[in-house]
Protein backbone atom coordinates (compact mmCIF):
# COMPACT_ATOMS: atom_id res chain seq x y z
CA UNK A 1 0.00 0.00 0.00
CA UNK A 2 1.08 3.53 -0.58
CA UNK A 3 2.07 5.87 2.43
CA UNK A 4 0.21 8.71 2.88
CA UNK A 5 1.14 12.24 3.54
CA UNK A 6 -0.83 15.15 5.02
CA UNK A 7 -0.78 17.94 3.50
CA UNK A 8 -3.10 20.31 4.97
CA UNK A 9 -6.36 20.17 6.91
CA UNK A 10 -9.91 21.43 5.41
CA UNK A 11 -10.48 24.50 8.16
CA UNK A 12 -13.70 25.62 6.48
CA UNK A 13 -16.14 25.58 3.14
CA UNK A 14 -15.90 28.49 0.94
CA UNK A 15 -18.49 30.26 -1.28
CA UNK A 16 -21.85 28.26 -1.76
CA UNK A 17 -20.24 25.52 -4.78
CA UNK A 18 -18.41 23.33 -2.13
CA UNK A 19 -15.08 25.10 -2.36
CA UNK A 20 -13.10 24.18 0.41
CA UNK A 21 -10.36 26.49 2.48
CA UNK A 22 -7.44 24.71 3.61
CA UNK A 23 -4.76 25.33 5.92
CA UNK A 24 -1.41 23.85 4.30
CA UNK A 25 1.24 22.16 6.15
CA UNK A 26 3.34 22.69 3.03
CA UNK A 27 5.11 26.09 2.59
CA UNK A 28 5.82 25.11 -1.29
CA UNK A 29 2.76 26.59 -3.80
CA UNK A 30 3.82 25.22 -6.18
CA UNK A 31 3.50 21.47 -4.80
CA UNK A 32 0.12 22.21 -4.23
CA UNK A 33 -0.77 23.47 -7.56
CA UNK A 34 0.18 21.14 -9.67
CA UNK A 35 -2.06 18.48 -7.86
CA UNK A 36 -4.19 16.72 -10.18
CA UNK A 37 -5.95 14.29 -7.24
CA UNK A 38 -6.14 14.54 -2.92
CA UNK A 39 -7.45 12.22 -0.70
CA UNK A 40 -9.88 13.27 2.09
CA UNK A 41 -11.33 10.07 4.25
CA UNK A 42 -9.36 7.54 2.02
CA UNK A 43 -11.51 8.47 -0.86
CA UNK A 44 -9.66 9.89 -3.97
CA UNK A 45 -10.82 13.45 -5.61
CA UNK A 46 -10.19 14.70 -8.99
CA UNK A 47 -8.56 18.57 -8.18
CA UNK A 48 -10.95 20.80 -10.20
CA UNK A 49 -9.16 24.43 -9.14
CA UNK A 50 -6.82 25.76 -6.83
CA UNK A 51 -6.27 28.74 -5.80
CA UNK A 52 -4.37 31.12 -2.73
CA UNK A 53 -5.61 33.27 -0.45
CA UNK A 54 -2.70 34.85 1.52
CA UNK A 55 -1.61 32.03 3.96
CA UNK A 56 -4.52 29.70 2.67
CA UNK A 57 -5.32 26.87 -0.22
CA UNK A 58 -8.87 27.16 -2.17
CA UNK A 59 -9.52 23.60 -3.65
CA UNK A 60 -12.56 22.98 -5.72
CA UNK A 61 -12.64 19.09 -6.08
CA UNK A 62 -15.09 17.22 -8.42
CA UNK A 63 -18.61 16.40 -6.96
CA UNK A 64 -18.16 18.59 -4.44
CA UNK A 65 -20.47 21.25 -5.74
CA UNK A 66 -22.40 22.91 -2.36
CA UNK A 67 -21.94 23.98 0.91
CA UNK A 68 -23.55 20.77 2.02
CA UNK A 69 -21.16 18.37 0.34
CA UNK A 70 -18.25 20.51 1.10
CA UNK A 71 -19.15 20.65 5.12
CA UNK A 72 -18.56 16.77 5.11
CA UNK A 73 -14.87 17.32 4.62
CA UNK A 74 -13.65 20.08 7.52
CA UNK A 75 -11.82 18.80 9.91
CA UNK A 76 -10.36 16.23 7.44
CA UNK A 77 -6.74 16.36 6.57
CA UNK A 78 -5.95 16.62 2.93
CA UNK A 79 -3.65 13.86 2.04
CA UNK A 80 -1.65 12.46 -1.24
CA UNK A 81 0.87 9.86 -1.89
CA UNK A 82 4.32 10.28 0.06
CA UNK A 83 5.77 9.28 -3.81
CA UNK A 84 3.76 12.81 -5.07
CA UNK A 85 6.02 14.97 -3.09
CA UNK A 86 8.24 16.91 -4.77
CA UNK A 87 12.57 16.60 -4.02
CA UNK A 88 13.45 20.01 -1.85
CA UNK A 89 17.10 21.38 -1.95
CA UNK A 90 19.72 20.64 0.55
CA UNK A 91 18.88 23.29 3.11
CA UNK A 92 14.95 22.63 3.14
CA UNK A 93 12.78 19.49 4.60
CA UNK A 94 9.32 18.71 5.15
CA UNK A 95 7.41 19.37 8.36
CA UNK A 96 6.50 15.46 8.72
CA UNK A 97 10.64 15.00 8.41
CA UNK A 98 11.08 16.96 11.55
CA UNK A 99 8.61 16.25 13.96
CA UNK A 100 10.05 13.34 16.00
CA UNK A 101 13.79 14.87 15.64
CA UNK A 102 15.05 15.59 19.00
CA UNK A 103 16.73 18.66 19.05
CA UNK A 104 20.53 19.22 20.91
CA UNK A 105 22.53 21.99 21.81
CA UNK A 106 26.22 22.34 19.81
CA UNK A 107 27.54 20.98 23.55
CA UNK A 108 25.34 18.26 23.18
CA UNK A 109 22.25 18.59 25.68
CA UNK A 110 18.87 17.34 24.17
CA UNK A 111 15.72 19.41 24.70
CA UNK A 112 13.30 17.08 23.42
CA UNK A 113 11.76 16.39 20.62
CA UNK A 114 9.90 18.54 17.49
CA UNK A 115 6.32 17.51 18.74
CA UNK A 116 4.46 20.71 15.78
CA UNK A 117 5.39 23.68 13.92
CA UNK A 118 3.71 26.71 13.42
CA UNK A 119 4.02 29.10 10.63
CA UNK A 120 4.53 32.38 11.41
CA UNK A 121 4.86 34.38 7.92
CA UNK A 122 8.67 35.16 9.00
CA UNK A 123 10.07 31.96 9.91
CA UNK A 124 8.32 28.29 11.22
CA UNK A 125 8.16 27.49 14.93
CA UNK A 126 8.99 24.47 16.32
CA UNK A 127 7.20 23.24 19.50
CA UNK A 128 9.97 21.11 21.43
CA UNK A 129 8.43 18.96 24.03
CA UNK A 130 9.97 16.46 26.46
CA UNK A 131 8.89 15.11 29.79
CA UNK A 132 8.99 18.14 31.63
CA UNK A 133 8.64 21.43 29.92
CA UNK A 134 7.99 22.52 26.55
CA UNK A 135 9.59 25.14 24.33
CA UNK A 136 9.31 27.49 21.71
CA UNK A 137 12.35 27.04 18.84
CA UNK A 138 12.48 29.71 16.18
CA UNK A 139 13.45 27.78 12.63
CA UNK A 140 16.12 30.45 11.71
CA UNK A 141 19.84 30.28 10.62
CA UNK A 142 21.13 31.85 13.80
CA UNK A 143 19.43 29.17 15.50
CA UNK A 144 19.48 25.91 13.86
CA UNK A 145 22.54 24.65 12.99
CA UNK A 146 22.48 21.16 11.21
CA UNK A 147 19.56 19.12 10.59
CA UNK A 148 20.08 15.70 10.27
CA UNK A 149 17.60 13.36 9.14
CA UNK A 150 18.96 9.96 8.97
CA UNK A 151 20.07 10.16 12.94
CA UNK A 152 17.01 11.67 13.65
CA UNK A 153 18.02 14.57 15.43
CA UNK A 154 18.59 18.52 14.94
CA UNK A 155 21.14 20.66 16.06
CA UNK A 156 20.87 24.05 17.62
CA UNK A 157 23.37 27.55 18.47
CA UNK A 158 21.64 28.53 21.86
CA UNK A 159 21.73 32.21 21.19
CA UNK A 160 20.58 34.71 24.38
CA UNK A 161 17.61 34.51 26.44
CA UNK A 162 16.16 31.35 23.76
CA UNK A 163 15.18 29.08 26.64
CA UNK A 164 15.03 31.31 29.47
Amino acid sequence: MTEMISIGKVIKTQGIKGELKIFPYLDYSEHVKELDFVFLNDQKFEVQKIRFQGRFVMMKLKDCDSIDSGKHFVGCLLEIPKNKLKKLSSDQFYWHDLIGLTVFDESGHAYGKVESIFPTGSNDIFLVKDKEDERLLPAIKDVIKEVDIKNKKIIIHLINGLFD
